[in-house]
């Protein structure tokens, strides 16, 4: 079983689970899919945020490739929000296992006004997934065009 719709059981499930239960669970294998293509780094409208998410794992599309950029977007308005998220540094090998990464949100240019969230992200083999959290009035992107 790969992936689960946007409002899955399981993205609300995975913040009650604790400890041994946790270790267990495979997230390249049970993860929510975002289906949503404004997500993409290259959509300039601004007008939704992820307050409304669960905690959990979550691949973005159900497309190999797809994963959240790791360079600041040329400007705020971007993947459906006034404050888009891009990964700060390298997304993982496969080896790497599940590594913290920190995810920058920019509003305004030059990419100073700035507010970061830890996450976890796993590499998949073709695709990543990412631990996320609700951002309040930011949002979590992606490339979706490779």
């Amino acid at each position: 079983m790969i992936g689960f719709s946007v409002e899955s059981d399981w993205s609300r499930k995975w913040g009650e689970l604790s400890g041994p239960i946790k270790a267990r669970i495979d997230p390249c294998q049970l993860h929510t899919v975002l289906n949503d293509e404004d997500r993409d780094i290259e959509n300039d409208e601004d007008d939704k945020c992820d307050s409304q998410l669960n905690v959990g794992w979550y691949r973005f599309l159900n497309k190999p490739g797809i994963r959240m950029p790791t360079s600041c977007p040329p400007t705020d308005s971007r993947c459906g929000t006034a404050w888009p998220g891009w990964l700060g540094g390298v997304h993982p090998t496969v080896e790497d296992g599940i590594v913290t990464r920190a995810v920058h949100f920019r509003r305004r240019t030059d990419c100073k006004e700035l507010t970061v969230h830890d996450i976890e992200v796993k590499n998949c083999s073709s695709f990543f997934v990412y631990l996320l959290r609700p951002t309040g009035i930011k949002k979590w992107c992606a490339f979706v065009k490779l």
